[in-house]
């Protein structure tokens, strides 16, 4: 475990990363106000995370009015807490799911970089094309796959790179396989980038 201090949104924080746990896929790093006891920020990888803004106790429990989640950079979703009503009597059970509840994403879901070298099974390395290495083109080439709930990548675009590789960036990570991605429980198909290098070294 490491520690170092940021800043979010101005507010100077206290953070921790844990290191070589592979239990939630990426590392987690974990950001405290140091003079409430709460949970200020998370952060589960690069580009991806969850802040909690304007933090306050309510009969016994903190909560935010304000919950913005980012993946892969982009804000997908935010939350505000125009009220609060007080109840005259809550329980913890009150603010738990029930149990039957099932997270059930819309479409496919997002996955940083992370949790994709985690849930790699089988890599197949590209056949550099005689014409590009000819010419002596290289490079990187940005491929944007769909995993299938199978681990199987089902659909392949390459989005970025020299021209005359992407092809073969292409028909070589339509023959990886990953592990299924799970979300309580069942698998989800996903869409994630990742980058194919050619080297004439």
């Amino acid at each position: 475990m490491e520690s170092n201090r940021c800043s979010v949104d101005k507010v100077d924080l206290q953070c921790v990363r844990l290191k070589g746990d592979l239990t939630f896929l990426v590392n987690d790093a974990y950001c405290f106000q140091a003079d409430r006891p709460i949970l200020r920020y998370t952060n589960a990888g690069n580009n991806n995370g969850t802040m909690y803004n304007d933090i306050f106790l309510f009969q016994g429990h903190f909560l935010a009015r304000d919950i913005r989640e980012i993946n892969s950079g982009k804000r997908r979703m935010v939350l505000h807490l125009d009220s609060l009503e007080q109840s005259a009597t809550l329980n913890d059970s009150d603010l738990t799911p029930p149990s039957g509840a099932v997270l059930t994403p819309a479409g496919k879901v997002e996955i940083p970089s992370d949790t994709r070298r985690v849930l790699l099974l089988r890599q197949v390395p590209p056949d550099y094309p005689p014409d590009a290495r000819r010419f002596g083109i290289s490079g990187k080439v940005i491929v944007q796959i769909t995993i299938g709930r199978d681990g199987r990548v089902t659909n392949a675009q390459a989005i970025n790179g020299p021209c005359g590789l992407r092809q073969a960036a292409i028909d070589a990570v339509l023959k990886w396989e990953y592990r299924p991605f799970l979300i309580s429980g069942k698998a989800t198909e996903v869409e994630t980038t990742l980058p194919i290098i050619f080297s004439l070294g």
